[in-house]
């Protein structure tokens, strides 16, 4: 497992039970080209029902070129390819649905530099993370998130430490704020019911009571056993009225855990080709003009992320237009001197004559 990516087995092992029939395998292939077109390819592998119904956590909106074909008794590859005009027509394809896609927004910028055009790809990925009712800078400074993310230099032994207290406190944030929002649909779906047998004063007064007593269920897919936990303590039969009176809110909030919990059970891997020599990247992997991310998703359970890449192309035109122009500035300033030295030597050769 890469450095990058050990922070987030220990963050999500309490809150996560990853199911293997349900991961999809997710590839994406972006080539820029030099007039600012795009074609990009998407490969998902996984299981039949997942890539027949489509259950994909990228939007691919338009007419993509599509095909289906089955690799083994249970596993079957969806290839989509298309081709875009410019980066505004590739980000129409891509706009995300909240809690059921990816939101991905691409930018392209070419810049011309005399001898070089500069051309820089970037694609700035939304966090998927929609349980942020406590702020996270109540639980994690600044340097422990930059340090989960690896921004800077190469992580240093010393880090360790630093790196371990992190995880603890993003899991503490993460699994509060998921029950943060489970605990506020629950107060709805109470009020709403004004049932005489349970008022929200006594379920408030036991908060952090059940916060503790049912933060190892959400590690399930089961709602019932975080229902279950709440009947214990309150009654089974209010317990179920309560919720079947906010059922809109805890379908959301259902919809919401399952999205989270499909972005982190999938890998996923992007890979932009560039029109001439990479100059730099956060793409860990370089070969030739292309660059690869792999399983860079999870940052997104703490912010937007972007993948970006730049790359140099020598203007060959450019470089022929100006020695052309140096060679006849040069010219036009040694002409002159020969013809005014030829014009003189022939004064004195009729003078001589005289």
């Amino acid at each position: 497992m890469k450095q990058q990516q050990r922070w987030f087995l220990s963050s999500t092992a309490a809150l996560l039970f990853l199911t293997l029939p349900g991961c999809l395998d997710i590839a994406t292939t972006t080539v820029v080209n030099r007039d600012g077109s795009i074609h990009r390819s998407v490969m998902i592998e996984g299981d039949s029902a997942a890539i027949h119904e489509h259950r994909f956590p990228l939007a691919l909106k338009g007419p993509w070129e599509e095909r289906i074909e089955k690799i083994d008794n249970r596993k079957f590859r969806y290839t989509a390819v298309r081709h875009f005009q410019d980066v505004a027509a590739l980000n129409d394809a891509m706009v995300g649905d909240p809690d059921t896609s990816l939101g991905i927004h691409a930018t392209l910028e070419k810049r011309f530099e005399w001898f070089f055009t500069v051309y820089r790809y970037g694609e700035r990925h939304a966090s998927f993370n929609s349980f942020t009712t406590l702020p996270i800078g109540e639980y994690l400074t600044q340097a422990q998130i930059d340090l989960l993310l690896n921004k800077g230099s190469e992580e240093q032994e010393s880090d360790t430490l630093a790196r371990d207290e992190g995880e603890k406190q993003l899991e503490e944030w993460w699994t509060r704020n998921i029950f943060e929002v489970f605990f506020s649909e629950f107060l709805i779906g109470l009020r709403s019911l004004e049932s005489p047998a349970l008022s929200a004063e006594t379920v408030v007064a036991r908060k952090e009571e059940m916060f503790n007593a049912s933060r190892e269920e959400f590690s399930s897919k089961d709602f019932k056993k975080i229902e279950g936990i709440f009947e214990k303590a309150f009654g089974k039969e209010v317990v179920r009225e309560v919720i079947a009176s906010n059922d809109e809110g805890f379908r959301k909030f259902r919809q919401r855990l399952a999205f989270q919990q499909q972005m982190f059970e999938n890998s996923y891997r992007a890979t932009v080709e560039m029109p001439g020599l990479i100059v730099g990247t956060n793409a860990a992997t370089i070969e030739g003009n292309s660059v690869t991310w792999e399983d860079f998703i999870t940052h997104g359970l703490i912010s937007d992320y972007e993948l970006w890449v730049e790359s140099r192309e020598i203007n060959w035109w450019m470089i022929y237009l100006t020695g052309i122009v140096l060679i006849l500035g040069f010219l036009l300033l040694i002409i002159p001197l020969f013809w005014r030295r030829g014009v003189t030597i022939s004064n004195k050769s009729k003078e001589t004559v005289l």
